[in-house]
């Protein structure tokens, strides 16, 4: 049964003696009775009270009983499935909350909404509109922030490994001067400036893994950009997801900016050590960061 009913809802022609129509948008396998042109959906008498409760959704085609085999021509749904709704088709767009959803999250959490609009009646021409520019433009600006902050990162990542290893060429000149207990102040030294260097590297690297994270998630518009790709009400989903993704990075990449600074490592030659070595616990000390211009500049 389960079978029949998912070649049903995927759009398949069934006849009344070869399988039962179910409905496709309640989980307790009612028979349908109504279809939806426009939603692509079966519908059971109270699934249809539902539906029917958004205003967008009353002016759709609706067809009953032995016309729902003899099914009208639809209009391109977007690809994208609702997660919370067993699959349905996300084909609806809240204006008031900039979010898209399917018709049951319409009919369910923006019930109040004064404008939910039905994707396919929207979507044509969105990928020659200029809200698909404008949000490809901010897709793509987003990328080259992160593309640059992640050079830097690179950068500063060769400018430690040189400073690492300068400092440790000047520990190791020095302490051949002094004898037994340089050594052991030596050792102490080094393992401080190596520790530092692991440090600041870890932190960069942990940088460029969310920097990468960035990249990954608001990459979702620029498939659409492709001349191969046909469905704008996807097309439509994408640029809607990707202004919002776009906004959220952009918080976080604000947020990434101020918080993190320039790493670097540097080490102080402490001279008097040779004539006073028992009154030092090292060779020198590491110096605390300090933040360096234009490495989050706009």
């Amino acid at each position: 049964m389960e079978k029949d009913k998912e070649a049903v809802s995927s759009g398949l022609d069934a006849t009344p003696t070869e399988t039962t129509i179910f409905c496709t948008a309640c989980s307790v396998n009612e028979k349908a009775s109504h279809m939806c042109i426009d939603c692509d959906t079966y519908y059971c008498d109270s699934c249809l009270k539902d539906h029917n409760k958004l205003a967008n959704l009353r002016s759709h085609l609706i067809l009953v009983g032995d016309e729902m085999k003899s099914r009208g021509t639809k209009k391109q749904l977007p690809t994208d499935r609702c997660e919370e709704h067993n699959g349905k088709h996300v084909d609806m767009f809240c204006v008031y909350h900039k979010v898209v959803c399917c018709s049951a999250c319409a009919a369910i959490k923006h019930r109040s909404c004064k404008n939910v609009q039905y994707i396919p009646d929207v979507s044509s021409g969105t990928k020659t509109s200029q809200d698909f520019k404008e949000a490809l433009n901010k897709v793509k600006e987003m990328r080259g922030r992160i593309l640059r902050v992640e050079r830097e990162k690179y950068d500063n990542i060769q400018s430690i490994e040189n400073e690492e290893r300068d400092i440790l060429k000047q520990i190791d000149e020095y302490s051949d001067q002094i004898k037994l207990k340089i050594d052991e102040l030596a050792g102490k030294s080094k393992e401080q400036v190596k520790e530092k260097h692991d440090s600041c590297k870890k932190e960069i690297e942990e940088a460029k893994a969310k920097l990468q994270s960035f990249l990954t998630q608001i990459a979702l518009l620029e498939k659409s950009e492709s001349p191969e790709v046909k469905n704008e009400s996807q097309v439509f989903v994408d640029m809607k997801k990707s202004n919002n993704i776009v906004d959220e990075v952009k918080k976080e990449m604000d947020k990434f900016e101020i918080e993190y600074k320039m790493r670097e490592v540097k080490f102080d030659i402490n001279k008097e050590v040779l004539t006073s070595i028992e009154k030092h616990a090292g060779l020198g000390q590491v110096q605390p960061d300090k933040a360096k211009k234009g490495w989050f500049s706009s």
